[in-house]
């Protein structure tokens, strides 16, 4: 069979990010008994490591699949250029988001790399796109006519934690966010919408997990909250360093807010479903489209200025739903039979025309 390479970077076994995404598919591939070798940056594995991996995949390696992903450029730039002399192993990019957008919206951004991703967008032999929402946006912001395909990220069903928690209209909703202080993962929308529920007599708290993009964003968040008069009912926790805190994070809560102003996937939709806590999610997550709308979840579109209302009706058909942990359920055993590693892997495999028994 072909060996599969997949290239990406993993500092601080991170809990999330592109590293996750490589090691969840090394995992499904795994399953599927198919031989596959990760070779990421990390602590113990430095660039002139990878680049002697490469030489030697250049060299000594024939029908071996490439699979870099993207975590910054440099590196998909650097296997980019491999690809452009090696005509005897195939080479994919995964991209997982665009820069020219995050890093404005994070306001770091540096025109610079605008070229690097332009080029690769535009050039580079075949391209996997972690949602639709992806696809669709770099074939109109580059484009692009080479092959390109769509391949979700997967989540770690073994670790999944189950949601216990019983209808009850006796207690304040607690929602969870996990985006962290960020603009672009809607924290500011968020803000709004607690208390927005609030105002309209549905008691409301959540709890915020994730980074903090600078002490800027930090100062505007407390300002936020001061403002609106969350204190008390709006908390920043920490970040979460293991996944299977995330799961228990999300079961311990009533519902999640995933309102990203844009965001390629967004995996804390699927793992939210797959619990079988209900997700509020914008139509700007690329996961969003796994919600079925008005039942796990509400697609909102943050654009729409009554999105709010579609929040608010969503969560008190909720509250008076009798059925509504039955379907819910139902609906999460079919998330975790279509995201698990396994499955996606699969995908993977189809995507690439691999032959397992070849």
């Amino acid at each position: 069979m072909r060996n599969i390479y997949l290239i990406g970077r993993n500092f601080n076994n991170q809990v999330g990010g592109p590293a996750s995404i490589i090691r969840g598919l090394v995992k499904g591939l795994n399953e599927n008994n198919v031989p596959v070798h990760e070779v990421c940056l990390s602590e113990t594995f430095g660039k002139v490591s990878l680049i002697k991996t490469l030489f030697k995949i250049l060299l000594t390696k024939k029908r071996c699949i490439i699979n870099v992903h993207t975590d910054g450029l440099k590196l998909p730039n650097l296997v980019y250029w491999f690809s452009k002399f090696d005509r005897k192993n195939d080479y994919y990019l995964t991209v997982h988001g665009l820069y020219s957008i995050d890093a404005k919206m994070n306001g770091n951004h540096k025109k610079k790399y605008d070229k690097i991703e332009r080029k690769l967008c535009k050039k580079f032999p075949k391209i996997i796109c972690v949602s639709k929402l992806l696809e669709e946006t770099i074939k109109l912001k580059y484009h692009r006519k080479k092959w390109t395909c769509v391949v979700p990220n997967g989540i770690d069903v073994d670790e999944l934690v189950e949601n216990s928690k019983k209808q009850s209209n006796n207690h304040a909703i607690k929602a969870v966010m996990l985006g962290g202080i960020r603009s672009c993962k809607g924290i500011f929308e968020s803000l709004e919408l607690v208390n927005y529920l609030n105002k309209n007599n549905i008691p409301t708290t959540l709890s915020v997990y994730g980074n903090i993009s600078n002490a800027e964003s930090y100062k505007q968040y407390e300002g936020a909250v001061a403002r609106l008069g969350l204190n008390g009912l709006v908390e920043y926790k920490n970040c979460l360093t293991k996944k299977s805190d995330v799961y228990q994070v999300i079961a311990d809560s009533d519902i999640q807010f995933c309102l990203s102003k844009w965001d390629t996937f967004n995996v804390a939709i699927i793992e939210s479903l797959a619990i079988g806590v209900p997700c509020i999610a914008s139509n700007q997550c690329g996961a969003s489209s796994a919600i079925t709308d008005g039942v796990n979840g509400c697609v909102l579109d943050l654009s729409d200025e009554n999105f709010m209302t579609k929040a608010k009706e969503f969560i008190l058909n909720l509250e008076t739903d009798e059925n509504r942990l039955k379907r819910i359920a139902q609906l999460s055993s079919t998330i975790i039979e279509q995201y698990s590693w396994k499955n996606v892997s699969k995908l993977y495999l189809s995507a690439i025309n691999y032959d397992i028994g070849e």
